[in-house]
């Protein structure tokens, strides 16, 4: 399920102790990583068509529920591909002169990105009071250090999924929607 990931991870073991052998601090094992699979494995079906993006960011959706989500998916998008876990904890201190600087969550490398007046609209429009987090994604003060906290993002986390393949179905778009899809389609796009 998780090929990528896991060649990752081997390639840099492998990779470690190619430089530990070069150092003398390991043995050299003949063959040592040759049933190891590092390759990657191509999956295209996290990116979907630009025809699609337009439709899911910019029709016209009546219901509420769905229009918030096509809110979401657009600052998803917009945002540089923003990781949804970003999003969802993004305080309206992380923005300053219309420059939103926040530090990643998995990796802590602080990221800086100018917000076009379009997303500024939409941020207005759906953010949350001046001293909680600026979307209504999660509770006031709800951070993944605690296990409440982790459970309640996992829960918008799979109920903005949900809603995606919902504003997806009521489009007319047959490919599974989900936040990540956004990450893949922007950088794809940018590229």
């Amino acid at each position: 399920k998780h090929q990528n990931t896991i060649s990752t991870y081997m390639r840099m073991l492998r990779s470690i102790y190619n430089r530990a052998v070069d150092e003398n601090k390991a043995p050299y094992i003949h063959r040592q990583f040759y049933d190891v699979y590092t390759g990657v494995e191509v999956n295209h079906k996290r990116v979907i068509s630009t025809d699609d993006i337009k439709k899911l960011l910019f029709s016209d959706i009546e219901d509420k529920s769905l229009r918030d989500t096509q809110y979401i998916a657009t600052l998803l998008f917009g945002l540089c591909g923003i990781p949804f876990v970003d999003l969802a904890h993004l305080q309206h201190s992380d923005i300053k002169n219309n420059i939103l600087s926040y530090n990643r969550t998995k990796t802590g490398t602080c990221v800086r990105i100018g917000i076009l007046s379009e997303f500024q609209h939409i941020l207005h429009r759906i953010s949350l009071d001046k001293d909680d987090y600026i979307l209504p994604i999660l509770s006031k003060g709800s951070t993944m250090d605690s296990k409440s906290g982790y459970m309640e993002y996992q829960k918008a986390l799979s109920s903005t999924n949900r809603n995606l393949r919902r504003l997806a179905s009521s489009l007319g778009i047959s490919n599974i929607i989900s936040t990540y899809t956004f990450r893949h389609s922007w950088a794809t796009t940018a590229k």
